[in-house]
């Protein structure tokens, strides 16, 4: 307890936090803004996605000790060691699979892990209980089966917490978050020692006790597969970044207006991440007319011409003061990624 709390009084403000306060942006009413509008939405999905990792985090865990000691009858100390060197020797995965997922997606490995829980839970499980026969434990193989398990833990939990920083804007951030973790978490993960035990005192099957954890990762995985959105790209950093990452991704699911002169927005423009359009001035903002005039003058960046000025033509596609830097592309930063062709 001593530690945590010196953990905690040791943890300082991040950098986008007290940005936001200094300039009194801060918002006043997180629960109306964070579930009374439009973010409701992420809300949902960042739910469905939780509650198939929570899902797979306590099937694979902790029923992982009850199985041993419930259904195979070991006693308390050999069960023990048995998900314990398991723990130690898995544990580092979270580690693997969160910087994997650094490299290439939160999505593919948080959704890779869930179909195969859900595909091999039944097979590991009874091949556990040969395995971990009282009186004749193989070790080495429970462990190594354990280890599998915990894996599976890893796959989904590991960039759960990047995946959810990166889904909701700076303001609403850790409103938006906890709705989401502790339904998927505490209801989706924590029902587990609940329903499996259940199911298998009811039935003696580890089959049926098996389709909690078995099916409801699998359902998750098919929902989240066509509504997730990859966040590895989204910067957490700069306010605003986030809410022009969801506004590309609307705007590339619709033409642009007619007659405005826009495209919609061109993955292949050469307005890259992490690049300020030359000819910006000022360390993070620009207004729309301002990023449209400094487009014009960036190499290698061509910007469709409009009769109407910079500014209304601004106003016109939907465009508000934002931040230019960060992951996600300067160009769309501001609104104006659909104005942005190849050169």
């Amino acid at each position: 307890m001593g530690i945590a709390i010196w953990i905690r009084l040791s943890l300082g403000e991040t950098p986008i936090f007290q940005d936001i306060k200094a300039r009194g942006r801060t918002t006043t009413n997180p629960w109306r803004e964070a579930f009374l509008s439009n973010n409701f939405k992420y809300v949902v999905i960042a739910s469905v996605v939780v509650l198939g990792q929570g899902c797979v985090w306590y099937s694979g865990q902790f029923w992982a000790l009850y199985f041993l000691q419930t259904v195979k009858k070991l006693d308390l100390l050999t069960s023990s060691w048995i998900v314990g060197i398991a723990l130690l020797i898995a544990t580092p995965t979270l580690i693997f699979w969160g910087w994997l997922s650094d490299k290439v997606g939160r999505k593919p490995i948080i959704l890779g892990g869930m179909p195969l829980a859900s595909l091999t839970y039944y097979p590991l499980y009874m091949a556990l209980g040969r395995f971990a026969e009282p009186g004749n434990v193989n070790y080495t193989m429970s462990i190594l089966i354990v280890v599998v398990l915990v894996n599976y833990v890893g796959m989904t939990y590991g960039p759960i917490g990047a995946f959810l920083a990166e889904f909701f804007p700076s303001r609403i951030r850790y409103t938006s978050v906890s709705v989401p973790y502790h339904i998927g978490n505490g209801w989706g993960g924590g029902l587990v020692p609940i329903v499996t035990p259940s199911m298998y005192l009811s039935t003696g099957s580890v089959g049926w006790a098996l389709v909690y954890p078995i099916a409801v990762p699998a359902i998750m995985f098919l929902i989240a597969l066509f509504v997730m959105p990859e966040t590895r790209t989204h910067s957490i950093w700069e306010e605003g970044a986030i809410e022009a990452a969801r506004a590309r991704g609307v705007d590339r699911r619709r033409p642009g207006p007619s007659g405005s002169g826009m495209t919609p927005p061109d993955p292949g423009a050469r307005c890259l991440p992490g690049r300020r359009p030359s000819g910006i001035r000022g360390p993070d903002e620009a207004t729309a007319g301002g990023v449209l005039r400094a487009l014009r003058r960036s190499p290698g960046v061509a910007v469709a011409r409009h009769s109407q000025s910079p500014r209304a033509l601004g106003r016109r596609a939907g465009a508000r003061a934002l931040p230019v830097r960060g992951v996600g592309g300067h160009c769309g930063g501001t609104g104006l990624g659909g104005l942005a062709r190849r050169g």
